[in-house]
Formats: structure tokens, sequence, C-alpha cells
């Protein structure tokens, strides 16, 4: 049986056919167990869930024939599935802080989530038109409400509506040479609806890269891989 944590990527599965031989007689009257193995087959593994089935599977071993029952299948709870299929989490307007010249300002965009990645499109084309940016969120840790904090430790005055996405230092060494402090994302969803939905979406996201970032981690390259903008963060 395999569960996700063993598979991080798609793998082959050797099964093997034994069979448990006796010997002569050995010295004192005992005999000695031996065994042989009467062949295999590979599977081919992908990381994509399969349901439960049962295959007859013949081995050749010498001028003897034998056949046995394999059941096999491949189980991928739905948390899992949504992280491998990017699955769509939500989409809605969304107000982003950015960095821009000399003066920082809120820029408007059409933003759909996935659930490792954040895409922002034109607010008027939406999708009709390419993404202006896709943010890999990858490394994002937790959402909050800056509103909720003390005032002297706010960086950004997001109001009661605005969200902060904080993400991992990781990603605050590789912009080290920006001025990056708290290594956070601020948006601001339209109304108290929006960012009710919003913040939940972006929660949810949080969790499923967090369950499933030391597999995903694996191949992840820091000098290689796609980091937020700085522009992005503050």
């Amino acid at each position: 049986m395999f569960c996700f944590s063993d598979l991080d990527q798609p793998t082959t599965v050797t099964f093997k056919l034994y069979m448990k031989t006796k010997v002569p007689f050995l010295k004192g009257g005992r005999r000695r167990s031996m065994e042989i193995c009467l062949g295999q087959k590979e599977y081919h593994l992908n990381l994509r869930p399969v349901e439960k089935q049962v295959n007859r599977v013949t081995f050749q071993h010498g001028e003897d024939t034998y056949q046995v029952m394999l059941i096999h299948g491949l189980f991928m709870s739905d948390r899992a599935q949504s992280i491998m299929a990017n699955q769509l989490l939500h989409s809605d307007y969304l107000t982003v802080y950015r960095r821009g010249g000399t003066i920082p300002r809120w820029h408007r965009y059409w933003g759909v989530l996935h659930a490792t990645q954040l895409t922002l499109y034109d607010f008027e084309y939406k999708e009709t038109k390419p993404a202006q940016v896709v943010l890999p969120f990858h490394m994002l840790e937790k959402v909050f409400h800056p509103s909720q904090r003390d005032d002297d430790e706010q960086m950004v005055d997001v109001g009661r509506l605005g969200l902060a996405l904080q993400f991992a230092l990781y990603q605050r060494h590789i912009n080290s040479s920006s001025a990056v402090d708290e290594n956070c994302m601020y948006v601001l969803p339209d109304d108290a609806s929006s960012g009710y939905k919003w913040e939940n979406s972006f929660s949810h996201c949080a969790s499923l890269v967090e369950e499933f970032r030391a597999a995903s981690s694996k191949n992840y390259d820091a000098e290689t891989s796609t980091l937020i903008p700085a522009k992005y963060l503050w």
C-alpha cells in the first residue's frame, strides 16, 4: 500500500512472485527451505488516483506456468488531488498594493486563485486577455487581517477589509536586495462578502501548500524556481 507521502513523483513498482521449496533431509533429520523467484512484473504509477482493479498475472518458470490474482490501485486524498491538479479555488475582483516608481499604489485586478498560484488579469477584460502576472504560492504560510494588529506594527494601512498574505522567510531571503520587511503581500477585496470568500480561499490554499510543502520542496531550487516579484512584497 502506498500513500501520498510515499510517492512524490511517477515511479515504477516491481511485483515479484516467490515459491518456497524444500530440499532433501539435512543431517539431523531437518528439511531446509529455499525460495525461488518465479518471475516479476513492473507497474508504472503516475500521481493520479487509480480505481481498485483485479488483474490475472501469468508467470512462466521453466516448463511450469503460474497464475495469481493481483489487486491494486492508487489512492489520493481529495486535498492531494487538489494540489496536484492545481485546482481552481476562487475568482473575483482583487486590489493589490504594489510598488511602482517612487509612490506605491493600489492596482485593481481580476484575480484567479488556484491551489498553488494566484493569477492576476486586467480587471476590465478579465480572462479574455493574457494574464498580467502569475504569482506562485508554494511559500504561502498564512492569511491575517492587519487591522487586528497593533497600529505600531502595521506596515501598510489596508483598512478593516484588507488582508495580508504572509510568505515564508525563504522567499524573503531571495528578495533580500529589495526593501522587503515583513514579507507580506497586501490585498483589498471589494466588500465584506468578497473579503470573506477571499480569506477562506487564501486560508485553504495556505493549508494545502503547508501540508504538501515537504513533498513539493524536494524538487524546489531557489536559484531557478519562479518567485513572487519583490514589488508585490512588503
